[in-house]
């Protein structure tokens, strides 16, 4: 009887803000240094994964297979930089959607840890060794619920906006550190995990 393969940890991404700017659902592309910093990943041995909340779905703005395009450009534009992303997954629910059917208090939008739980059913990522980087609050949060060994923020502008609406209080928690941009993440991922081996 074959042995399911060994879960292997991941860096799980937030899209807007950490990947591409935050346009608010509209053309996206990757700032100029994600590729090679997501690629630095990538030669360590971390799986790349993308966890994002996309209301503009749940508002009528976009449509789920919009948003499977647009991760498909995103995923050619990174390889083309040197890097590749080993999985999407993305929330299009919001509780007070314009769209009915995406109308309702989920387990997938964040920070509830629905998408990382996903991966890690899918990908066999192993959580408890994996890290969380995002611009908000919960993204930060979604990671420390789904168990994450760190969590770092990434100071993009939207880490000082009001929480976005959630069906959960919020924890009372800080992430493990804070940085400037996604290229200052992954280097700090890289010494943090260099320390432990």
């Amino acid at each position: 009887m074959a042995s399911d393969p060994p879960s292997r940890p991941a860096v799980f991404l937030d899209r807007d803000g950490v990947i591409t700017p935050d346009t608010g659902g509209g053309p996206i592309e990757p700032y100029p240094e994600a590729g090679r910093a997501v690629g630095l990943l990538n030669e360590a041995g971390w799986l790349v994964v993308v966890v994002t909340n996309q209301p503009a779905v749940a508002w009528g703005r976009l449509s789920e297979l919009d948003v499977s395009v647009q991760h498909d450009e995103l995923a050619r534009q990174i390889g083309k930089q040197g890097g590749r992303i080993d999985g999407f997954f993305f929330c299009p629910h919001h509780p007070r959607a314009t769209v009915p059917e995406y109308r309702c208090i989920c387990d997938c939008r964040k920070p509830r840890p629905g998408l990382l739980t996903r991966a890690r059913d899918i990908l066999g990522v192993e959580l408890a060794a994996s890290v969380m980087i995002g611009d908000r609050m919960t993204d930060v949060e979604a990671g420390a619920r789904a168990g994450c060994a760190m969590t770092i923020l990434v100071e993009s502008g939207m880490h000082t906006q009001a929480r976005i609406v959630t069906q959960d209080p919020p924890l009372d928690i800080e992430p493990d550190a804070r940085v400037g941009d996604l290229k200052s993440a992954v280097t700090l991922v890289l010494a943090r995990r260099a320390t432990v081996r």
